[in-house]
């Protein structure tokens, strides 16, 4: 690990000018949005972020390291990028739309490799969400290779936060609302740029 602007960041993560902004090398452009091609892999030292290597038999190196991070840990460290922010769920629903709508975007957006039963996507835009699961209470995974959910901005109540998601057995992709706000769910992260 380095540290850049107080932030450790993963060796090979690359920045710009020095400063802790993405690379134009990962990012990709769809429908006027500019989205991060790649899953955030930033750790602030403040707590909320989990680093590991989720099934590590089945990822076999394809996914390297990810990082999850609690709701209020994505907003955090998104929120120190500059340029750079958590998606809103209008946001995502934006992507979704760029991409044909909800019954296709599934299939358009997730990676062509990693989702167990045949469920891989065909990556049209380059978004290549991956099936990481989400990170549980115990700093274990759970769901990989099932599920690819991010978080989004957007809180639904006192107790859940809105979260984008598609799934290995459908072509379609959602906006859900079931993952508590609390530390026992944690997800990966991408952002999209103001």
């Amino acid at each position: 690990m380095i540290f850049i602007n107080g932030l450790r960041v993963r060796v090979g993560n690359e920045f710009v000018n020095g400063a802790k902004i993405p690379s134009w090398k990962y990012t990709v452009n769809i429908g006027g949005q500019i989205w991060m091609t790649k899953n955030l892999d930033v750790d602030d030292g403040q707590g909320g972020v989990s680093i590991m290597n989720p099934f590590p038999a089945y990822n076999m190196g394809r996914f390297g390291t990810m990082y999850y991070y609690t709701p209020e840990a994505a907003i955090r460290i998104a929120s120190s990028i500059p340029g750079w922010h958590l998606p809103t769920v209008q946001e995502y629903e934006t992507l979704i739309s760029n991409v044909g709508g909800e019954s296709i975007a599934g299939t358009k957006l997730k990676s062509t490799y990693g989702w167990e039963n045949d469920g891989n996507g065909t990556d049209d835009y380059g978004f290549c969400v991956l099936p990481c699961g989400w990170g549980n209470q115990y700093d274990g995974t759970e769901s990989e290779g099932k599920i690819g959910q991010m978080w989004t901005s957007d809180v639904y109540d006192s107790t859940h936060q809105y979260s984008f998601e598609v799934n290995k057995d459908s072509t379609y992709t959602w906006i859900d609302y079931q993952k508590p706000l609390t530390t026992k769910y944690k997800l990966p992260v991408r952002l999209i740029h103001d």
